[in-house]
């Protein structure tokens, strides 16, 4: 189920403008995460979807990040 959601996300995605926000994160077992969400506008509405949610392997630089969004 969770690859259809994905890839209507996707599909939507190849056709319209939108935005990506990332936000570094630290759990409290102090394991860093990088939460990507889009933005864009869907039938007249702004909508908002989380694209990806991943563990940062080592430090939260700005380097680490763009790997990980790359």
């Amino acid at each position: 189920m969770s690859e259809d959601v994905e890839k209507q996300l996707f599909e939507k995605l190849k056709t319209r403008n939108f935005s990506v926000q990332m936000d570094e994160s630290t759990l409290r077992d102090s394991e860093a995460v990088l939460i990507s969400y889009v933005r864009y506008i869907d039938k007249g509405h702004f909508v908002e979807e989380m694209l990806f949610c991943k563990r940062l392997e080592s430090n939260t630089t700005f380097k680490d990040i763009y790997n990980m969004l790359k």
